[in-house]
């Protein structure tokens, strides 16, 4: 019997606690808001911020382009993408940087992403972007790490030539929500 009124009162706590807790603490800002966020100053690219059925049955949009950072022949490859599985609901988002270069410009390549990081966690009210996320982009590292609005990602693939490990690597960031 005392077991009873113990889990009673463990779960009447939990359920209390929980209510105190924002009903979107854990959810990303609504598709049309997120896929405004994705947009980007790429060069040469284009922008859909139309939020879309697939042809699988899901929801997404996408912003890609091109940046130079720095000598001729320098050039990164951007996608930056949105999903969900209904027309209200966005579940991920997913920054990829394809990269062309003999050297790695973690600035370079980390500030489209942090910005659009920066803006996105703002707008779901989920507080700043985890430290642990921003010290992975800016060092363009491979991690997993929870956040506020879900599981997180990163991971960087070097090129497939040793003696230049930049030239055709990718950086990739990747959020996907917890289900509703």
């Amino acid at each position: 019997m005392r077991k009873t009124w113990i889990g009673l009162a463990v779960t009447a706590a939990a359920v209390l606690a929980g209510s105190f807790v924002s009903a979107n603490a854990a959810s990303l800002p609504a598709p049309a808001k997120l896929c405004a966020l994705l947009a980007g100053d790429a060069n040469g690219g284009f922008t859909n911020t139309k939020w879309r059925k697939t042809d699988a049955g899901g929801y997404w949009c996408d912003s890609a382009g091109h940046m130079f950072p720095g000598d001729a022949g320098v050039v990164y490859m951007v996608d930056f993408q949105a999903g969900g599985p209904a027309r209200a609901r966005a579940a991920w988002f997913y920054f990829h940087i394809k990269m062309y270069d003999s050297m790695r410009r973690a600035d370079q390549i980390a500030a489209p992403i942090l910005s659009r990081l920066s803006a996105i966690f703002a707008a779901a009210n989920a507080g700043p972007v985890p430290d642990d996320l921003v010290q992975a982009v800016n060092q363009v590292a491979t991690t997993s790490l929870s956040t506020p609005l879900g599981a997180a990602r990163t991971r960087f693939t070097p090129g497939s030539r040793a003696d230049s490990p930049y030239n055709g690597a990718l950086f990739e960031v990747q959020l996907v929500a917890p289900p509703p």
